[in-house]
């Protein structure tokens, strides 16, 4: 009986192997995107939250980890880096603001492909480290222009939050932490588990913890500020900080023969209403901003200011490396209820504002001769 049980195992386990072998993909040259927060080779479906997209909302990453990739790597326009409003995962395949920016283009007759590499909680640490862990594995990249999509993550950061920017650890743990990524993103197995969890149990929203926007009211919001002095030492050396690793990118950037894009950001804890400036009574607190520790409570309108401040250090050091600079941060038009469904994430109507705003400053980049058709034909 022993024997019985042992040869059926040993049978059972031959199959399991045969399958991964076939179906895995443990000898893809794919780059080792393991040891990232960013996923490969996957496509959820969501119960679609918003109006103006599909009742359920499609979510594919190709296996370079990429978003909306349409033809070959070395055709890529507009390759976009940022945090979670880059990645923006609950925003179906056709309404990032990516596919909304190539629309635009393709309907002023240009053929070009815009596409997401954005990870959910990355920041300008982790932006410098895809470069070596990343894009050179992918010896065929060569994006025309890098977008840097900046703000939000970065902000009054003095240093990196490991979960999310750094990529490879010490020690034993941090080897067998990376083993196991490896193993878990290449088993044909565990992707049809993954699968058959998210038809069973579509898989939660987090974003939506933060709660939705407030309409303007008298009784919500307010002019005043509650901080008298932002300049601490700690906030101007996160500032600095910020502009060495944002002249790290762009030198990184022209290394591998693109240009780069800086576009800033802005929340929605401020608005703008007759004329002034609005901020909520009552803020969610940056938990990451360790610069800001010691500042006491704030308003929305103390949060205007420090994103202005933050805003203004990305753009002068954008100007003095000659790179495209775009100042989203205060020269955009958000409607905070409709166009945000939190403090920071877009809904599908903001990531089309943002699209729009964007096809303004960069209509005119670029060969202006490539129609639509003339683009290379993809290579099997």
């Amino acid at each position: 009986m022993r024997k019985v049980i042992l040869v059926n195992v040993l049978i059972f386990l031959a199959g399991l192997a045969l399958l991964e072998v076939v179906f895995g993909s443990w000898f893809s040259d794919t780059p080792a995107l393991y040891n990232f927060t960013k996923p490969r080779n996957v496509q959820k479906t969501y119960r679609s939250q918003f109006p103006g997209q599909p009742e359920v909302s499609t979510y594919t990453v190709d296996r370079y980890g990429f978003r909306g990739l349409d033809g070959n790597l070395d055709e890529i326009f507009i390759l976009t880096v940022g945090g979670s409003t880059t990645d923006q995962k609950y925003i179906d395949d056709s309404f990032t603001f990516e596919a909304w920016l190539q629309k635009l283009y393709a309907a002023d007759g240009r053929d070009v492909d815009v596409v997401s590499a954005g990870i959910d909680g990355q920041s300008t640490f982790g932006h410098l480290a895809n470069f070596s862990f990343w894009f050179e594995k992918l010896p065929q990249l060569r994006p025309s222009y890098i977008l840097y999509y900046l703000g939000v993550n970065d902000f009054y950061r003095l240093q990196e939050i490991p979960k999310f920017d750094q990529i490879e650890g010490a020690g034993a743990k941090a080897r067998m932490r990376a083993a196991f990524s490896y193993a878990k993103d290449r088993s044909a197995l565990i992707a049809g588990a993954k699968v058959i969890k998210s038809l069973v149990a579509p898989p939660r929203v987090a974003h939506f913890r933060s709660g939705a926007p407030i309409p303007w009211s008298q009784a919500d919001w307010t002019t005043q500020a509650l901080i008298k002095d932002y300049r601490t030492p700690q906030v101007l050396e996160s500032l600095s900080l910020l502009q060495s690793r944002i002249a790290k990118l762009a030198d990184q950037t022209r290394r591998i023969g693109a240009e780069p894009i800086f576009v800033t950001q802005r929340s929605s804890s401020w608005m703008e209403h007759d004329g002034r400036i609005w901020g909520l009574k009552k803020t969610l607190a940056r938990r990451n901003a360790d610069a800001l520790q010691g500042l006491g409570p704030m308003t929305g309108v103390d949060h205007h200011q420090l994103e202005r401040m933050q805003a203004e250090a990305i753009l002068d050091t954008c100007r003095s490396l000659n790179g495209i600079c775009i100042n989203l941060f205060s020269d955009i038009q958000f409607d905070n209820v409709r166009d945000f469904y939190d403090v920071v994430h877009t809904t599908p109507a903001g990531s089309k504002k943002i699209a729009e705003f964007l096809y303004s400053h960069l209509r005119d980049i670029g060969p202006q001769s490539q129609k639509v058709g003339d683009r290379r034909p993809r290579s099997n």
